[in-house]
């Protein structure tokens, strides 16, 4: 969660190398922060 934050105030993007690419505001999916780097985008 830190990385995708960090990413975020740095280019206003959360995507980040090396980590489960964030899932656009309007694409109805939602993102799962799992514990050792598992993160994923789910349906919602």
């Amino acid at each position: 969660m830190v990385r995708y934050w960090g990413a975020f105030t740095k280019d206003a993007n959360p995507a980040t190398r090396k980590q489960a690419a964030w899932p656009p505001y309007r694409s109805a999916k939602l993102m799962s922060l799992l514990p050792g780097d598992r993160n994923k985008a789910v349906g919602s």
